[in-house]
């Protein structure tokens, strides 16, 4: 994740989520960070519009697959 400022716990923004291969970001309108440290952060999806929602759900399920395929699980 790239940011010009440092995220802390209760914060709300806007986040794009640049996809290898895809043309277009995937655009969260409103996330809010639950904990954030060395190792990075961690964010909440409040509000994502249905288009990109799908675009979101399609990505989570190629990983999985990709993921089940390398593992060798089904």
């Amino acid at each position: 994740m790239e940011s010009i400022i440092s995220p802390f716990t209760g914060m709300q923004l806007t986040v794009h989520l640049h996809i290898p291969g895809e043309l277009k970001p995937i655009l969260i309108d409103n996330a809010a960070v639950r904990w954030s440290g060395s190792a990075g952060i961690g964010l909440e999806f409040l509000t994502i519009a249905p288009p990109h929602q799908d675009r979101l759900d399609r990505m989570i399920q190629r990983l999985i697959q990709q993921l089940q395929l390398k593992t060798g699980q089904q």
